[in-house]
């Protein structure tokens, strides 16, 4: 890879772009290139194809989706909070991001097992950070297992807002989260305080 982190944000923001507006399969190198102000060599020095750059880009965002994840639910003292910003860091996520967000949800199941497992790791990343505090705020005595909730929690959080989204239905974010945090803070019946 050549020495410029900015150069490969910027190729990265503009891939996000691309494959937001034509989707995998119909956006080129060329095109992203365009959108990057660089030469399509360029992207060549940072990447080796445009699978690679797909899985680069999902990796970046999804570390930056973890890293906001794990700020905004560090200080949770309860159940209650930490699935509050759990939500409200989804959904506003996934509006910053929706158009690539989409491509990735239409796109899946047509990607090699190189790529998709590159994807799956992604994803199991951030699916762990939210069982270790699932772990960490369920109480003594829960007669389920912290990764089921995390399961769950994520599963539902994902379908309501790609639901949403893709029906081109508009909502509020703070109720949408304050409506799935009391559905599923009731669903779990959790409301103690964080286990030491």
């Amino acid at each position: 890879m050549a020495d410029s982190p900015d150069r490969y944000q910027q190729i990265l923001d503009a891939a996000e772009r691309v494959f937001g507006e034509y989707g995998f399969a119909q956006a080129r190198i060329e095109t992203i290139a365009e959108h990057a102000g660089v030469a399509k060599g360029t992207v060549y020095l940072y990447f080796k194809g445009k699978d690679d750059l797909y899985a680069s880009l999902v990796e970046d965002r999804v570390e930056q989706f973890a890293a906001m994840i794990s700020a905004e639910m560090a200080n949770a003292d309860n159940l209650s909070e930490a699935i509050r910003s759990f939500v409200k860091t989804r959904i506003e996520f996934y509006q910053k991001h929706q158009g690539f967000m989409y491509t990735i949800l239409e796109s899946m199941t047509g990607f090699d097992s190189e790529l998709r497992m590159r994807l799956v790791s992604s994803h199991d990343r951030v699916l762990v950070a939210i069982r270790e505090l699932m772990a960490r705020v369920l109480g003594i005595g829960v007669s389920f297992s912290p990764e089921l909730a995390a399961d769950v929690l994520v599963g539902a959080v994902n379908f309501v807002v790609a639901s949403r989204e893709i029906s081109g239905e508009s909502f509020d974010v703070d109720e949408l989260t304050e409506e799935l945090t009391t559905l599923l803070t009731e669903g779990l019946g959790m409301r103690g305080k964080l286990q030491a």
